[in-house]
């Protein structure tokens, strides 16, 4: 997948390769067959024009460090922003 880094094409997963250790927040999606479905989440925004309101939900398993990504407008926010209820953990 790619988003547009201002006006460079950029591969989601090297963005997320640009955000610090520190920015990332770790929520759980609740128990699972194999224990807690803990998550590192960022929440990215991709607008590029003023009043524009883009997002990029980037979700690393703390384990493998698999990324899986949600591209987001407001038209699409509601009831599908993420792949699980999360809590602060």
């Amino acid at each position: 997948m790619h988003v547009n880094d201002g006006r460079t094409l950029i591969r989601v997963a090297d963005l997320a390769d640009r955000i610090p250790t520190a920015e990332w927040q770790q929520h759980s999606c609740g128990p699972g067959a194999k224990g807690l479905r803990d998550y590192l989440w960022a929440w990215v925004t991709t607008a590029t024009r003023p009043g524009e309101h883009r997002w990029l939900l980037i979700r690393r398993n703390r384990t493998t460090s698999e990324l899986a990504f949600y591209l987001s407008r407001p038209s699409t926010c509601a009831g599908r922003l993420a792949w699980c209820r999360c809590t602060p953990s």
